[in-house]
């Protein structure tokens, strides 16, 4: 599983939260501005339901991340190798919160870090503009040779950045659409 997690996130998760004051918003959002973040969990489900999952360390070396622009250009987007010292001390705390709400899983989610600037000095994964995350998983079965692969797309722009929008059949409409798929009227 992964979840991606744009530096705008956080300014939404806390924008009506009266427990935390301004100062601390604009530290969070300062301490990861340029920063896309990937919180990932990978585990091997038995036939019981049981998780095994995988430490930080083997999901590094089963986990890619590559972007899609609205161009239909794909590029690697490495981790970084060294990730700041104040962003790591955030993502530490995010930990304990996720074990309370998931338990096992939320233990075991591992966030890993990416440079959101690319060689431009442009931002790299927009929520708000069209594109999508290929997020690629591999493992290699138990007593075998044999390597699985699982994909998962994140398409943008985020609907949750975005004000709802409603068909004329009263459906929800995502954010990339430009027309209705059930009427094929203009949405505005």
């Amino acid at each position: 599983m992964g979840w991606w997690i744009p530096v705008e996130y956080w300014g939404a998760a806390f924008a009506n939260d009266p427990n935390v004051t301004e100062a601390v918003k604009k530290e969070i959002q300062d301490t990861l501005n340029g920063y896309a973040i990937l919180g990932v969990v990978q585990a091997d489900v038995s036939s019981l339901g049981a998780m095994s999952f995988y430490s930080k360390s083997k999901i590094s070396q089963s986990f890619t991340l590559k972007y899609e622009n609205e161009d239909g250009k794909v590029i690697d987007v490495p981790p970084l190798k060294n990730v700041p010292n104040n962003v790591s001390l955030f993502l530490q705390q995010l930990t304990p919160i996720l074990a309370a709400a998931m338990g096992n899983m939320g233990q075991n989610f591992n966030f890993i870090v990416y440079d959101d600037v690319d060689a431009d000095n442009k931002r790299l994964l927009d929520p708000y503009k069209k594109g999508k995350l290929l997020l690629n998983f591999t493992a290699s079965l138990p007593d075998s040779s044999t390597t699985i692969s699982a994909n998962a797309v994140i398409e943008t722009p985020l609907d949750s950045f975005h004000r709802a929008r409603i068909c004329p059949n009263g459906k929800p409409a995502h954010v990339s659409w430009r027309f209705c798929p059930w009427s094929g009227e203009a949405l505005k």
